[in-house]
């Protein structure tokens, strides 16, 4: 039976020519194929045959004869040495043969970022190369020629089309979409939610990620579903949070500010119908939204900021700000989120923030503006400070003017009708709204979309109407007119208009706006004959209910009043007509016939 080694398993870099040892049985005295060594000393009769690269070391040959023992140690102690000589030198070989293919892999890498430099420094001069043809086939003014060579030697790179990112070869990938979803519904039933300022949150959120592609829109039902179908998008949902209803405030389609109430359950449907969502990361910027934020959370959505308890409007805002801010500095999502909790610590925030993550990247949003996006509002009269009420009045008109083509807003007293319209032409111009970024105050024309004119009853009866007709006459077109009085017949039966009567202010409304106007805490002795006792805001507004009814459901009245109590000024001891009586010199109205309420009691 023959039995077979080689040496060059164990010395693998060995000449190709090896060693075998070849055994044979007993009964075999010779080999056919070489010659046969015998070993000396062996007790039993194995014969090895060696097939060894020509040396020049002393051999004895015979068939089956033997060699000296000495001559063989040398032998086998000179073939070890020379074959771990080899083994070493070709392991030297072999690393730095490695070395130098790390070195390769280094500047290879070296180079394809060069070549991506390069790639873009010439996709720079794109516009430089298109400059002369565009300028004989458009008509380009030499101001736009000349931004377009300030783009070609700015520094910092450019922004490019999908185009001539496509023509260059640079990839077209881009970060996630910033969505800003929000809902500030008119009217909540027995609700007495505020309204958000979302002019406000929007110009800070964009402002803290330096520009970001901003997309805004109302919340309602089928948009927080398409934003849930969709994929790469980051989400910001700004609106109110019922606790007691356990339910999101979302407003109605339609963009007339109807409320929605999404409670929990119906909420869960409708992420189990969009999953998996492709939303990375939302901040629900909501009162009491921690429950929510965990359905959001178990519903996919990687990083999800919420709030675990009430929260001021302004608080949130700053809070959000300072928290984007942190992530377009290239900081973590958790380091962010830390900077921004300590800082509305330090500020007097109390409210509780909380991030529900899985602690996984998140890739900032596409860091460029495009055109036609984010919060575009036209130029309209600034809002009323310390706006109250009109939440009914507002929906009846945009609820109007969604089926018809002219509203008008009458009232016979000052009622507020100028700052009404403000505020609804404010209202329905935002993003998602009926008539969104197409609201013109007169005389300021806007062509397709709504036209708000204050004091119109002269300008209906003279020339004027026409040009009110020819403005109707554009698609889409709206009138919106401030009256003494209500016209029902405007236009000769050719459009016919809604009435909608503006109001006095209601004693709960008088109240509120007292409270927010007046310059110093109420006390006790504020309403009642005696008492020095401070009151709280709940407390006051619940007593001076009772009194506002010296104002007449005037708002400019009871701010001219409210002006009158300020640090350092008497008590009004419940007499609030006498705050009236001082504003007869200067308010023509009241010096002509001051009412009976307006008198001073007799104590």
């Amino acid at each position: 039976m023959w039995w077979t080694k080689s040496l060059l398993n164990k010395c693998p870099h060995a000449p190709r020519r090896g060693i075998q040892f070849v055994a044979t049985s007993s009964d075999l005295t010779s080999s056919k194929t070489a010659p046969i060594w015998a070993w000396p000393g062996a007790h039993f009769e194995s014969r090895w045959h060696f097939d060894l690269p020509q040396r020049s070391w002393p051999w004895r040959t015979c068939a089956g004869g033997t060699t000296d023992s000495s001559t063989w140690i040398h032998f086998l102690e000179d073939l070890v040495k020379s074959l771990a000589s080899e083994k070493t030198s070709v392991e030297a070989r072999l690393s730095e043969a490695q070395a130098a293919v790390e070195q390769g892999a280094a500047r290879e890498e070296e180079l394809r970022g060069e070549v991506q430099k390069l790639r873009a420094k010439l996709e720079r001069f794109e516009p430089l190369q298109r400059a002369p043809k565009e300028v004989l086939k458009s008509g380009k003014t030499s101001a736009e020629l000349e931004l377009s060579l300030a783009e070609v030697e700015s520094p910092s790179p450019p922004v490019t089309s999908e185009v001539s990112r496509r023509a260059s070869g640079l990839a077209t990938t881009r970060g996630p979409q910033f969505r800003l979803l929000y809902a500030s519904p008119l009217s909540c039933g027995k609700l007495k939610l505020g309204q958000l300022k979302i002019e406000d949150e929007v110009s800070a959120v964009s402002s803290a990620l330096h520009g970001a592609a901003l997309e805004v829109d109302v919340a309602t039902v089928a948009s927080l579903r398409k934003a849930f179908s969709e994929r790469n998008l980051w989400l910001h949902l700004s609106l109110h949070c019922v606790r007691s209803h356990s339910s999101l405030v979302l407003e109605r389609t339609g963009g007339y500010g109807g409320v929605h109430l999404l409670q929990a359950m119906d909420l869960q449907q409708l992420l189990r119908s969009e999953a998996p969502t492709g939303v990375e990361f939302l901040f629900l910027s909501a009162c009491d939204s921690a429950d929510f934020g965990r359905l959001f959370r178990a519903a996919g959505v990687k990083h999800v900021v919420c709030c675990t308890s009430q929260v001021g409007d302004t608080e949130a805002r700053q809070f959000a700000s300072l928290f984007y801010h942190e992530l377009a500095k290239q900081q973590s999502l958790r380091d962010a989120f830390e900077s921004a909790t300590c800082h509305a610590r330090l500020t007097g925030d109390v409210a509780g923030y909380e991030l529900l993550s899985d602690d996984s990247p998140l890739d900032l949003p596409y860091l460029q503006q495009p055109p036609g996006q984010g919060l575009q509002v036209p130029s309209l009269p600034r809002g009323v400070e310390d706006f109250v009420g009109r939440k009914e009045v507002m929906e009846n008109v945009l609820r109007s003017l969604a089926s018809r083509r002219c509203v008008v807003l009458h009232c016979e007293q000052s009622y507020g009708r100028s700052a009404a319209l403000v505020q609804i032409g404010r209202y329905a111009c935002l993003p998602g709204r009926l008539f969104s970024g197409r609201v013109a105050f007169f005389p300021r024309k806007v062509s397709g979309g709504l036209w708000i004119v204050d004091d119109a009853d002269e300008l209906l009866e003279g020339e004027g109407c026409q040009q009110l007709r020819r403005h109707l006459e554009s698609e889409g077109a709206a009138l919106l007119l401030g009256c003494r009085a209500p016209h029902y017949n405007p236009f000769q039966g050719g459009v016919k208009a809604i009435n909608v009567a503006l109001p006095a202010l209601s004693q709960e409304e008088l109240a509120e706006l007292f409270l927010r106007r007046c310059q110093r805490r109420l006390c006790l002795g504020d309403i009642e004959l005696e008492g020095e006792r401070s009151l709280g805001r709940e407390e006051a507004f619940q007593l001076l209910q009772q009194k506002m009814a010296v104002f007449r459901g005037l708002p400019g009245l009871l701010r001219l009043a409210a002006a009158g109590v300020f640090q350092g000024s008497l008590r009004i001891r419940g007499r609030f007509g006498d705050l009236l009586l001082k504003l007869r010199d200067t308010v023509p109205d009241l010096s002509a016939s001051p009412p009976a309420c307006m008198m001073p009691a007799v104590t």
